[in-house]
């Protein structure tokens, strides 16, 4: 996936082609933390969900820095752990279109690929 999103579209589009590799489950281990700056929050969590070509479970852990403003999230930057991805990855490979879109979109490996 390109490593930067611009505006609202950008961002469900993103979240759209996860959506056809992947699904969520559930978060874990979440927490919030506040910041000097009122519009900053940064959240620390851990994603379980599933592959769905193959169903194999995954899990990553993310911090997100989110600046908000007015209620809407005006900037956010996100961190994962690929050691934790590494860890829950399958050696199956779904078919040869959707390995070469996942990696191309750089997310062959939170995908669970590789």
């Amino acid at each position: 996936m390109p490593f930067r999103f611009e505006g609202r579209e950008g961002h469900r589009a993103r979240f759209e082609r996860a959506g056809a590799v992947l699904r969520q489950d559930r978060l874990e281990n979440v927490v919030l933390h506040e910041t000097t700056d009122p519009e900053v929050v940064i959240a620390e969590y851990d994603l379980h969900g599933h592959v769905l070509s193959s169903g194999q479970p995954f899990a990553s852990t993310y911090v997100m820095v989110m600046r908000i403003r007015d209620g809407l999230i005006v900037h956010s930057r996100d961190y994962a752990d690929p050691r934790r991805a590494a860890a829950t990855r399958t050696s199956s490979r779904p078919p040869e279109g959707r390995w070469r879109q996942a990696r191309d979109q750089r997310c062959w490996l939170a995908c669970g690929h590789g």
